[in-house]
């Protein structure tokens, strides 16, 4: 198997490696602001997380540009959705049989649903029928309102004009079979809590004046499983 052109002339390495004998492969999307050296690190330790739990299957990490401001890596983050689609297309295509996971981490997560709105309108993976098997979020660095199916829950908010936000919910449900939203109840980087022994100053909040997906499992979309990964989940294991 010969790697896919991407979007601006990039080619996705090491797929040769990947055949259609896979019947699961598991996609993953690092965060922000990661270097080359810190993607590698957190791509090194997603796999040994999911082979502790016996989830052993090939593990594809999909890189963005996100060693940049937040503002700026907003935008880029949406703008690599397009990108990451056309990596899933193209794997579908090769190997209809075999499942997708998606695995996407903060930021990450806005890749992922930008991916599922590009293919949601591409229309040759409508005509094939093709799915993705789970997508599951961890820590998600978007708003809570944008895995809603209805677009005023996005319009109404005057803090997502002139942003890359969306609404997502149809192509959630069109696209993907089991869809999860993990949060941490300890991760004080997605809300202020300034009686907890670190900084007031937590980085959606500030930046964002609104609730993320990641921060408390609070969302517009009842239908989406949410798990705390501190108090509900000894180990996190795909949907």
């Amino acid at each position: 198997m010969t790697g896919p052109i991407g979007y601006h002339n990039e080619t996705y390495r090491n797929f040769n490696e990947l055949t259609c004998r896979n019947e699961t492969i598991i996609i993953f999307v690092h965060g922000w602001e990661e270097s080359e050296n810190n993607v590698k690190e957190r791509l090194n330790r997603v796999k040994l997380s999911l082979e502790v739990n016996s989830f052993i299957h090939p593990l594809v990490g999909f890189s963005w540009p996100s060693d940049t401001a937040w503002f700026g890596a907003k935008f880029i983050a949406a703008e690599n959705g397009p990108k990451l689609a056309n990596l899933i297309s193209y794997i579908k295509h090769e190997c209809p049989d075999t499942d997708l996971r998606l695995l996407a981490h903060s930021m990450g997560a806005r890749v992922v649903l930008s991916s599922l709105d590009s293919l949601h309108k591409n229309q040759s993976w409508n005509n094939n029928n093709f799915t993705i098997k789970s997508v599951d979020l961890l820590g998600a660095a978007v708003d809570d309102e944008e895995v809603s199916t209805n677009p005023q829950d996005i319009l109404i908010d005057q803090t997502n004009w002139g942003t890359p936000k969306s609404d997502y919910g149809y192509a959630i449900e069109t696209e993907v079979t089991n869809f999860t939203n993990y949060f941490s109840s300890e991760d004080y980087m997605l809300e202020p809590i300034p009686e907890k022994p670190y900084p007031p100053f937590q980085i959606y909040p500030s930046f964002e004046a609104d609730k993320a997906l990641g921060q408390s499992g609070y969302q517009k979309n009842p239908d989406i499983p949410i798990y705390d990964i501190d108090k509900s989940l000894p180990q996190i294991m795909i949907s």
